[in-house]
């Protein structure tokens, strides 16, 4: 899979090395996928993206993460980059947390077969975030979560009813 990232309309230069074909500050998938991990890792000279966000975070994304993964499943390292996300910046493709977010967004509608939108992205970094805190605080108190939902799969979470709901909603990062 190979993701890509856009920058603002009024700059058509390249931002990192990055295609930017479309007009958005969100990642968008080009039907290209690569079989294995073992196959997109040598053609990192393509994917600037897992030069970003690392290899190791890369490879547990398209390896490890499934239709089975819980929030309690996440690495920490990647939790933490999620739970850290500036939302109020307009240009995700500057912060590697960002992209790293985008990236497991992008991992989460691929595995539905649901297409992207890329209004409604900031939206779906915002429900990230807000789930990954919420699994910093479990992590920290050595609970089980008391919420049954948030033992649902990630995937599930971010493009099924809860995802929808909030992609209704008005919210600081968002307003449409």
């Amino acid at each position: 899979m190979r993701l890509l990232l856009s920058t603002p309309c009024r700059s058509q230069k390249p931002l990192f090395g990055i295609d930017n074909r479309r007009c958005s500050p969100y990642v968008h998938e080009k039907p290209t996928a690569y079989p294995n991990f073992q196959e997109a890792s040598a053609m990192t000279h393509e994917m600037p993206v897992v030069e970003i966000i690392g290899k190791d975070t890369f490879q547990w994304l398209s390896k490890e993460f499934n239709k089975e993964t819980r929030l309690k499943d996440i690495p920490d390292e990647i939790l933490n980059s999620i739970a850290s996300v500036d939302i109020t910046i307009r240009n995700y493709a500057k912060d590697r947390n960002s992209i790293i977010s985008i990236a497991l967004i992008t991992f989460a509608y691929k595995m539905t077969n649901a297409i992207q939108q890329a209004h409604l992205g900031p939206k779906d970094i915002l429900l990230l975030k807000v789930l990954a805190k919420k699994e910093n605080l479990r992590r920290e108190d050595r609970s089980e979560s008391q919420h049954t939902i948030l033992n649902a799969p990630v995937y599930e979470l971010i493009t099924g009813e809860v995802g929808e709901r909030i992609r209704k909603m008005r919210t600081m990062n968002s307003p449409i």
